[in-house]
């Protein structure tokens, strides 16, 4: 039996006298994340000084202290889960309303972009969002503690404690070398077919309909097991000789090179984040070394977002594919890409706090009902032909309704209109208003709550399976299951 260190039955706060592994590995972030009233007063008077400064940052602090609140309201599991379920897809919330929204709104292009739009004050719609997201906090986390957590919070001495059997432990890393090699393979094809090329041209090809749709199913089902593989890249390095280990270099490096060729910062950035992720999770002692490295991690990440960004808007990237993975790689060494760059520009500024926010609502929130009529349960009889093919039914209401939706708010109104998102609490506002946000947000995150208890309760049974399954209940970090009310359904009855 290979053991891991023991560790206490749960994480405590930092005023106990014995000390939580996550406080040893984590000291002054555990300082800031167990002191939630210390943080929240601090936040309300942040917020209330930053008011007359700038008004955007009025709600946008509180957002973001929900991101904290959250690992603290999870922090039974923090001694080996860095992002628990509920933490996961909060984080990426807090960020968006609280950071990528005031990011988005301090630049001037902000209102050019939106100029066709003719809404008078976007800074109400903002803040209204802001407002959606914190009326939709509490009761996110009543629903996922009454649909799991309650359950999931007495496993601390399951997940404080790791035992991996020699039965195990080969067929825990095969699952580990089957799934790197799989997010190898598919990011690949993806970068030869253009499938995740993000320059103009692939743009332009991709909407004269040229990629196979087989093929774009074929490489996106289950896409969350690619990224469960790099979760286990530390444990296999760990449990491998040299040629293991130079095997394991050169697949993180081929992938981080197909990032690089394509254009994206996320794939590379979430990889990076996994492996971290990894080692906190499979690790043999406590360490200081880990603050220290998520430091440096986010250090990079944000270096490496720049340059990327510069990287992929220069005319040299938008004139090549990524088939041509050569090609890209040449530009991205070749010093002329950066002359003249503008990293501060108004609209790479607008771009980078959108990449953070990521999300349609503003179109939502800026013209209903002012403009559009609510709609109420509409299309939601879609759900009685979830498990049924398109290709049975190709007239069949679409579960994936957010570029309706988006094409609905455009101006002049289109069928479909290609965007990003739009958020189950932005969906629950086009459909009953503010008071339909709490039932429909409570309901969803009883579900997850439901999903995580599976996930994690089932990792107890100590099979290759219920590994799978505790990796998998950190996924939604990288790929969240909130759309809107229908896609939400399509998450987690079909996806």
């Amino acid at each position: 039996m290979m053991k891991m260190q023991a560790m206490p039955a749960s994480t405590q706060d930092p005023s106990n006298e014995v000390a939580s592994s996550f406080n040893r590995c984590f000291p002054i972030f555990s300082r800031i994340i167990f002191t939630p009233r210390e943080t929240a007063i601090l936040a309300v008077i942040l917020s209330a000084l930053s008011y007359p400064v700038s008004p955007i940052l009025f709600l946008a602090i509180p957002c973001l202290w929900t991101a904290l609140f959250a690992f603290y309201l999870e922090r039974d599991l923090l001694s080996r889960m860095l992002f628990p379920p509920f933490t996961a897809v909060v984080c990426w919330a807090a960020l968006g309303t609280g950071v990528g929204i005031p990011i988005m709104y301090s630049t001037s292009f902000f209102e050019y972009y939106y100029r066709v739009y003719a809404v008078s004050n976007w800074l109400d719609v903002l803040q209204q969002i802001q407002a959606a997201y914190l009326l939709a906090f509490p009761f996110a986390w009543l629903g996922y503690w009454s649909g799991g957590f309650r359950h999931i919070k007495k496993m601390g001495v399951d997940l404080s404690v790791i035992s991996i059997s020699q039965a195990l432990k080969p067929k825990l890393l095969a699952l580990g070398w089957v799934l790197i090699g799989a997010a190898v393979f598919m990011l690949l094809v993806k970068a030869m077919t253009g499938m995740e090329d993000r320059s103009l041209l692939s743009n332009q090809v991709g909407a004269s309909g040229s990629t196979p749709q087989g093929a774009l199913f074929l490489l996106n089902i289950l896409p969350k097991f690619g990224m469960m593989g790099f979760v286990f890249a530390p444990y296999l390095w760990q449990s491998s000789r040299w040629i293991g280990r130079s095997a394991l270099a050169i697949l993180l490096s081929g992938y981080t090179v197909l990032a690089l060729a394509s254009g994206t910062r996320g794939l590379f950035l979430y990889m990076a984040v996994f492996v971290f992720v990894g080692a906190y999770l499979f690790r043999s002692k406590d360490s200081r070394w880990f603050e220290l490295w998520l430091l440096i991690l986010v250090a990079i990440g944000l270096i490496f977002s720049g340059i990327v960004l510069v990287y992929r808007t220069s005319d040299n990237f938008n004139q090549t594919s990524s088939n041509n993975i050569t090609s890209r790689l040449f530009v991205l060494a070749d010093p002329e890409t950066y002359k003249g760059a503008q990293l501060f520009k108004p609209e790479t500024i607008y771009r980078l706090g959108f990449s953070l926010y990521a999300l349609d609502d503003p179109y939502v929130f800026a013209m209903t009902p002012e403009r559009i009529p609510r709609v109420g349960f509409e299309g939601t009889s879609a759900v009685i032909w979830t498990w049924i093919p398109t290709t049975l039914y190709p007239n069949k209401l679409p579960l994936l309704d957010a570029e309706s939706i988006t094409g609905l708010y455009n101006l002049p109104p289109v069928a479909k209109k290609y965007g990003y998102a739009i958020s189950l609490v932005g969906d629950a506002y086009r459909r009953f208003g503010w008071m339909g946000i709490p039932p429909l947000v409570f309901l969803a995150y009883t579900l997850y709550g439901l999903l995580s208890r599976w996930c994690l309760t089932g990792w107890r049974n100590g099979s290759v399976f219920g590994w799978c399954l505790l990796v998998f209940a950190m996924m939604y970090f990288w790929s969240r299951p909130f759309g809107t009310i229908l896609s939400t359904w399509w998450s987690f009855f079909y996806d």
